[in-house]
């Protein structure tokens, strides 16, 4: 995704930030959100999803993991929105999704259908900022142990993003 992007550089068409909430009525208030960073359509991840399935059908010797800047979608766990729930040591998560067939506004992915809304820049730099939040909350991981770097790149990239972009989206010239 960010191969050979630097501060002072974005990824061509920028990042795009959505809040994915659980779409299934008797589950929805057992799962907070997901953030959803992308660096490609999100009519494209269904095809990302197709080359991970062929990835993970290579011998353990054949497969490379990719550096999580460099993936073309990652999420991260929130609670309420409000912090970075990072129950597994792993804040940041490859994410590998596809459109509902029935419903351009969701999507399937890791066995769950969500919800796609547009996640505001000023809520997701909030919250990139002040990963623990403003709630009490007894965690067993820090919220971004061992990504601190890699969030304070995503920042830095969605902040200059937002200084190169005018109110309707437009890129300032």
């Amino acid at each position: 995704m960010f191969v050979g992007f630097a501060y002072g550089q974005t990824p061509p068409n920028g990042l795009s930030t959505f809040w994915l909430s659980d779409a299934d009525p008797a589950t929805a208030d057992m799962y907070d959100p997901l953030l959803l960073i992308t660096a490609v359509p999100l009519e494209k991840l269904s095809t990302v999803a197709a080359l991970q399935d062929e990835f993970e059908g290579l011998p353990d010797v054949q497969k490379k993991r990719p550096y999580v800047l460099d993936l073309p979608a990652m999420f991260l766990e929130t609670h309420k929105r409000d912090s970075i729930w990072n129950a597994d040591g792993r804040p940041i998560k490859p994410f590998v999704g596809k459109f509902a067939a029935d419903n351009k506004t969701e999507m399937i992915a890791y066995g769950r259908r969500y919800r796609i809304t547009p996640a505001a820049n000023a809520d997701v730099l909030r919250l990139l900022r002040n990963p623990t939040g403003t709630l009490p909350l007894h965690r067993l991981h820090s919220s971004i142990g061992g990504a601190e770097r890699t969030v304070h790149a995503l920042r830095l990239l969605l902040v200059e993003q937002a200084e190169h972009q005018g109110d309707d989206g437009s890129t300032k010239r």
